[in-house]
């Protein structure tokens, strides 16, 4: 019984799911045939959503026929990005069916975010039914009305000169209509080929190595371009280039060696050129972007640095035309056009002769030391360089080697022979020191230019005795081993630097004194007292306060990375980031801005690289910056005293002081200033590999009277003192106009070796 009335339950459950089902598809087909009205609605909130499919399955089949879906879709997407598309309304007027047929009349209104509203009164709209269902008769009419099949919609732009770069004295870093001098040669003519190389090298801003492999490409008699570069630099260049290179204005035999013509030129065609950017076309994968900023697909645009970041005020606003055009270049229809607004100048901070002599100082430190040294591409993967006014943020220089010429990025250019220009692009993009990355503001283990902030932490905590009252039996014994165990240290013995350089220990030292010396076992002794003492995190906050692990934001610059301050899970590790090794990573940017703070009593400014928006060429002043601070240290002042006084005994002591033999009474010339400095040599790879260390120099200048902070950042070289510190004092020298000391002249003469690193060892620090 039971089971019989289960079965009539089941039985009446499937006959009225049976009949759910057909009501169902009852009302779907209802709702799928609709009205004309209904239909043309659903198309239209279609279009609003992009949605081309769900449009498409309204077209009615013949129509289909005549358009496939690809050809169908093709065609809004160039309309909508022709139009600047932004949405459309309609308001039906009048329908009119007949039969299977229907017309619906209608006004329509499209939103474009180039154009504003572009009205299109008086359309059509063609129905038919098929199975009993209405779908639209669709053309490309149905997009806007008149653009028959071999119309087309084309948008063009009217763009004023784009508007000059000017550095902080008002000189032309970039100069739209500029003159530019290209160099042109003969191989076989050439005069002295090792001296000529070398004057291209260091004129251009390249390496030997390229220089010589551009003339590889061409047999003693093809007449073929070198390159460009300005009035300026060619005048610097031009008794040298005739001697050596047979390159001259007045030697025109198988044709001009110099010749002229006017562009957008970038002074020193490379010195600056991780800052400036570069105009080119638009790329294809941001078309859609740009033609919605009023840009067509022939454009050049911004690509990179200040042209790209700057592009509104650099290029302005272009008088922009929509129209309708069929064959024979007849207007069918104005649909909308817009006004422009002038290009307007952008000033920056750069110091255009200063950063011309960094971006050298760093071109011909390679040169020197890349025929057997550390200069060599095979090890050393770029630089950079950042000068800094200490007083309010303003960056004065930023460098980053390998550099390139901005204007082969110009597809446009013609000025480049098609070998030079093919072979240059080729080596942008499979240098593996990756030429287009801004080095300034990528980010690196920082090695011992870090412990100028575990020196603050230690000091202000109160973790080890400084100041002027502290007796000599206080002080620190820093012997060539250390061992943490006390602190859950776990690496057991640790050796210091001195160790792997066969040098005697450093004794013992004053707080003061073990950051001039860089005295290994005290910082990792004060790492493991601040991990123990005051918590794990405590050290990398005082980093922090300096503005280490986040961006500077500095505005006008792209891609800066944030560095790497993560909190350290034992002692080990909280031991090893002391000394700036480890899970540490800083930019240079953030080092020399830390190094401002120090050198201004404690003040961290926001850097900055645009000085004013406007106030040249007759144009109006738009914005001007205003410096920022970001932080104040509030470190007594007794702590920043003891981290100066540390600082400022580098460059002196001839005993303690690590780049003392670069910038001490005994180099030749010695310096007309004083300055402070701190060294870092940074592991880059892991303990018992060969890969080279990061050279660091942080300073400041001069000592007492501080004016200025700097930082060189050598990847994959040597020691700080050895390569980063001598092109730190090339650039302090023209700073402060003092005769230039020549660069060691072991760079040149000796084959490269690889920087010791005692066994077992987690940080190679000087």
């Amino acid at each position: 019984m039971l089971k019989n009335n289960m079965l009539k339950i089941h039985h009446s459950a499937r006959i009225w799911l049976g009949l759910l089902a057909i009501l169902l598809l009852i009302g779907s087909n209802v709702l799928a045939q609709g009205t004309p009205e209904e239909v043309f609605d659903q198309f239209m909130a279609a279009w609003n959503e992009h949605n081309f499919e769900a449009m498409y399955a309204l077209v009615h089949p013949q129509a289909q026929e005549m358009y496939p879906k690809a050809v169908f879709e093709t065609r809004y997407e160039g309309a909508e990005l022709a139009m600047g598309f932004g949405s459309v309304a309609t308001t039906l007027t009048e329908t009119r069916i007949q039969g299977i047929s229907a017309e619906l009349h209608y006004d329509a209104t499209i939103t474009s975010t180039t154009f504003g509203d572009i009205p299109d009164p008086d359309r059509t709209m063609r129905m038919m039914q098929v199975d009993g269902t209405w779908r639209i008769a669709w053309s490309p009419m149905d997009i806007l009305r008149d653009l028959a099949s071999e119309v087309v919609l084309r948008s063009s732009n009217d763009f004023l000169p784009r508007a000059n770069i000017y550095d902080t004295n008002g000189q032309s870093l970039v100069q739209q209509g500029g003159r530019i001098i290209q160099l042109f040669a003969i191989k076989g003519e050439i005069l002295n080929q090792q001296q000529c190389y070398s004057t291209l090298a260091e004129m251009m801003l390249r390496s030997y190595g390229e220089i010589e492999q551009i003339f590889l490409q061409y047999d003693d008699e093809t007449y073929f371009q070198l390159g460009e570069t300005d009035p300026e630099t060619y005048a610097r260049y031009t008794q040298a280039l005739s001697e050596s290179c047979n390159i001259s204005e007045n030697n025109t035999f198988g044709g001009d060696r110099i010749a002229e013509f006017t562009d957008r030129n970038y002074y020193g065609h490379g010195a600056a050129a991780h800052v400036t950017g570069f105009v080119g076309a638009i790329p294809q994968e941001e078309l859609a972007s740009w033609q919605a900023r009023g840009y067509g697909s022939g454009d050049s645009v911004g690509r990179f640095g200040i042209e790209r970041t700057q592009e509104s005020y650099l290029a302005g606003l272009p008088a922009s035309r929509l129209q309708m055009v069929a064959p024979g270049e007849i207007v069918i229809r104005d649909l909308g056009s817009t006004t422009s607004s002038p290009p307007t100048p952008v000033q920056l901070t750069i110091d255009r002769d200063l950063q011309y002599v960094v971006a050298k100082a760093i071109n011909d430190a390679y040169n020197y030391a890349g025929e057997r040294n550390w200069g060599q591409s095979s090890i050393s993967q770029g630089a950079a360089a950042v000068v800094m006014d200490i007083h309010t943020g303003a960056v004065l220089a930023m460098a980053s080697y390998p550099t390139f010429d901005p204007r082969i990025y110009n597809l446009s250019n013609t000025g480049y022979g098609s070998v030079a220009l093919n072979y240059l692009l080729e080596r942008a993009f499979s240098d593996a020191r990756e030429p287009l990355i801004n080095k300034a503001i990528s980010q690196y283990t920082p090695g011992s230019v870090y412990k100028i902030f575990t020196t603050a932490a230690a000091a202000q905590e109160g973790v080890f005795p400084f100041g002027p009252n502290v007796t000599e039996d206080q002080r620190f014994q820093c012997d060539l081993i250390w061992n943490g165990a006390q602190y859950g240290d776990t690496a057991g013995d640790r050796p210091d630097w001195r160790v792997a350089d066969e040098i005697a220990a450093a004794g013992p030292v004053y707080m003061w004194q073990a950051l001039s010396t860089s005295c290994n076992p005290f910082f990792w002794e004060m790492g493991g007292r601040l991990y123990q003492q005051r918590g794990a995190n405590v050290n990398l906050s005082y980093a922090q306060r300096f503005g280490l692990g986040s961006p500077t934001g500095i505005v006008g610059l792209e891609n800066e990375n944030s560095g790497n301050l993560a909190a350290p899970n034992n002692p080990s590790a909280a031991i090893n980031n002391a000394i700036g090794q480890g899970d540490v990573q800083v930019t240079p940017l953030q080092m020399v801005t830390a190094v401002a703070a120090v050198a201004n009593n404690g003040t961290v400014w926001q850097p900055y690289i645009i000085q004013q928006i406007g106030g040249f060429d007759g144009t109006d002043v738009v914005s001007v910056t205003e410096p920022t601070v970001v932080n104040e240290l509030q470190l007594d002042q007794a702590v920043l005293d003891e981290i100066r006084r540390g600082m400022c005994n580098v460059p002196v002591d001839d005993v303690l002081g690590t780049s003392y033999r670069t910038f001490g009474p005994d180099s030749n010339p010695p310096p007309s200033y004083t300055s402070c400095g701190k060294t870092g040599t940074a592991q880059a790879g892991a303990p018992g590999t060969t890969i080279p260390p990061h050279s660091w120099y942080v300073s400041y200048a001069p000592a007492d009277n501080p004016q200025i902070a700097t930082v060189v950042l050598v990847r994959y070289s040597r020691e700080g003192s050895e390569v980063a510190a001598p092109i730190t004092r090339r650039i302090l020298d023209y700073y402060f106009n003092a005769p230039t000391w020549p660069y060691p002249e072991w760079w040149n003469n000796r084959d490269y070796v690889q920087v010791a690193v005692p066994s077992g060892f987690s940080g190679t620090e000087r």
